[in-house]
């Protein structure tokens, strides 16, 4: 049974290999058949070795007469109609194309009249030989086909017309520029060359030397440079390419404005032996092109000290290789500096005293009598501003003067001090805010005068204000404070103590409006929110202050805070009126030179303090007639304080009489409704 099956096996395995051969190898290898047997030329590419192409008719580049031929090393030559390196991988293309090419039809065998097809008078011939054969093979383009993507073509000498893919006509109408190699220098890496100068017809010269794959400038002065920005010139002078070849002996150089270039680029080489390449980029270039007068002619003429040769270059190019020295400079202003090296800052403006601002352990702090805290990244955000400071435009250098700009009395200066190994160093930068979006800036040496955005750190009426922390106080804890003093409109005079007696925990005790005990849990909540109250934005800033205009004149309430420290002075903040929106109160306090905005919530902390026990003595009686509730109504029932444009005012809700309209309000209320 066994040999039985392994018998079947093998007959299977028969079978089946011979199907694979019949059905999959035979059927390839006839495809390959076929496909070769369309071929115009059945030849190796590798193999082709010199080609003469023949534009005979006005058609696609024009007419055109090359040939070309190739060296043991696979490189390709153009031999006429000028000698010189040919584009390989263009050259390459055309062959693999003509190597490739495959009949779509036969049309005759036996045409009556070559005339029919546009191959009595072809548009194109393309002669080539292979090595170590004299036989020429020779192809003949005739028209395009009407019906079809189809073009007309024959193997010279026999008879027969076939159609090819009209594609091979972008091939078989090529020119010289087409074929011939676009690259004037041979410069294989940018770390080769060792200088470039640049001279331009304005006057201007530039040097740059290249040490270590580091770019320096030499001429017209030192300075840092964009080693990024050179590197990229650099590369545009390696890879430049020619866009059109005018003409190989120019009559007179003149006619393309070489004799006055707009600019001249020299390159040496870091190799003694290989002598230096330069670039001539003559006027703009306008006009038809010679060969094609279709074709406009866009660009700039150029040559080279290699050859005669007149070019014309893209203008892209040209903008690459035109670099004046102020747009190859390093643009950022200042060195880098770290926030955590800064021990201190002064900043000073329109030529007031400088204010210094010195780090204070983990904090920045405004030395003086205010000593106030600074907002620890706004300062930081002014260091790193600074720091990566770059500038628009150079406007000056080497100056004299620098009146011109503003910058005489600078708007605002910063004078930062970094700690190095070597000691502490002072980075100065001067601003001038000249004009409406021009800011002018110089440095520690004011030999330069830069141009910066306008918004390179803040708007300038907000920058001293915005270095200011948003927590208005800087209140330890709550045995920092000795006494609380409130006046709020509808309300009594408020004084809260902190009390602390011997062998006593500390406790508060409320002076006015009665002596009474409040709960000191109550109290420590209003003390804590008190210290956390933060500015949330700043509107005016400076000593001289338009109260009237935010209702500060005549404010809703003012609290005092007097320190338990006898050496501190007491300092007090204004609630003035609700903004235009209903979401805040205008302030100010006598901890900052500004005007600045708080929330109605944190508002309510003066205007109705929670540790207050309410009862009708700490409601003032304003006699309207209406009904005046008795001290133990008003202790008993709720109140609500109502915040108005016009100011304060308070009344007691009668929840027994109308408890669902009053738990409404209520609920309404604390969820910010109102």
């Amino acid at each position: 049974m066994l040999m039985k099956n392994l018998i079947l096996l093998a007959v299977f395995l028969v079978i089946a290999g011979s199907l694979y051969y019949t059905e999959v190898y035979k059927a390839e290898e006839r495809a390959e058949i076929e496909r070769t047997a369309k071929l115009i030329f059945n030849v190796d590419k590798d193999e082709i070795n010199s080609l003469t192409l023949s534009v005979q008719k006005e058609h696609g580049s024009g007419k055109a007469h090359l040939e070309l031929s190739k060296n043991d090393d696979g490189l390709w030559t153009v031999k006429q109609p000028v000698e010189d390196k040919a584009n390989n991988g263009e050259v390459d293309r055309l062959v693999a194309e003509i190597t490739e090419l495959q009949q779509t039809r036969l049309v005759t065998d036996s045409p009556k009249d070559l005339s029919e097809y546009g191959l009595k008078e072809p548009i194109s011939r393309l002669t080539f030989k292979t090595k170590g054969n004299d036989k020429a093979y020779e192809l003949h383009m005739g028209r395009r086909n009407p019906v079809g993507y189809t073009t007309y073509v024959r193997r010279f000498p026999e008879k027969s017309v076939y159609l090819v893919n009209a594609s091979i006509e972008s091939y078989l109408t090529k020119n010289v520029t087409d074929l011939r190699l676009r690259k004037p220098f041979d410069i294989a890496n940018r770390k080769d060359i060792a200088t470039l100068s640049l001279a331009f017809n304005s006057g201007e010269k530039i040097l740059l030397r290249q040490q270590e794959g580091k770019w320096n400038v030499e001429k017209p002065f030192a300075c840092k440079l964009d080693q990024g920005a050179v590197d990229r010139l650099a590369d545009a002078f390696r890879d430049l390419r020619v866009d059109y070849f005018i003409t190989e002996e120019p009559e007179d150089i003149v006619n393309y404005g070489l004799d006055k270039p707009a600019l001249f680029i020299t390159a040496t080489f870091f190799d003694s032996q290989r002598k230096p390449v330069s670039l001539t980029i003559g006027k703009e270039a306008k006009g038809k092109q010679p060969d094609d007068p279709s074709k406009d002619l866009a660009g700039w003429f150029a040559q080279t000290n290699l050859r005669k040769t007149v070019y014309v270059i893209a203008k892209y190019q040209q903008e690459k290789l035109a670099k004046s020295l102020n747009t190859l400079r390093d643009r950022t202003i200042n060195p880098n500096i770290d926030p955590r090296k800064v021990p201190k800052l002064h900043l000073s403006f329109n030529g007031e005293k400088p204010v210094e601002i010195v780090k204070d352990g983990h904090r920045w702090r405004v030395t003086g009598d205010k000593g106030f805290v600074c907002d620890k990244l706004m300062v930081e955000r002014v260091i790193d501003a600074v720091s990566s400071l770059k500038t628009e435009a150079f406007v000056a250098d080497n100056v004299s003067s620098l009146y011109k700009w503003g910058l005489h009395k600078p708007t605002l200066s910063v004078d930062i001090t970094k700690e190095t190994t070597s000691g502490n160093e002072v980075i100065s930068t001067h601003f001038a805010w000249k004009e409406k979006k021009m800011v002018y800036v110089t440095i520690g040496d004011k030999k330069s005068v830069y141009r910066v955005k306008s918004d390179v750190l803040l708007k300038l009426p907000e920058l001293r204000v915005s270095l200011l922390t948003k927590r208005l106080f800087d209140i330890i804890d709550k045995n920092y404070v000795k006494l609380v003093e409130i006046e709020a409109a509808g309300l009594e005079n408020v004084c809260l103590e902190r009390t602390k007696k011997a062998g006593e925990t500390d406790s508060w005790k409320l002076i006015r409006p009665a002596a009474q005990k409040v709960k000191n849990n109550k109290a420590d909540e209003w003390m804590m929110r008190f210290r956390s109250m933060k500015a949330t934005d700043y509107l005016q800033e400076g000593r001289e202050f338009n109260l009237s205009q935010f209702g500060l004149n005549t404010p809703m309430a003012k609290v005092v805070i007097t320190p338990r420290d006898k050496e501190k002075e007491p300092f007090w903040l204004k609630v003035g009126a609700i903004t235009e929106d209903k979401l805040f109160h205008y302030a100010c306090c006598s901890t900052r030179d500004a005007i600045f905005k708080i929330r109605r919530k944190d508002a309510k902390l003066f205007l109705a303090p929670s540790f207050l026990n309410v009862s009708s003595a700490a409601i003032k009686d304003d006699s309207t007639g209406l009904y005046t509730p008795t001290a133990q109504e008003a202790k008993e029932l709720p109140q609500a304080v109502f915040l108005t444009e016009k100011g304060v005012f308070r009344t007691i809700l009668f929840e027994k009489e109308a408890p669902n309209t009053i738990a409404n309000f209520a609920s309404l209320a604390e969820k910010g409704f109102y």
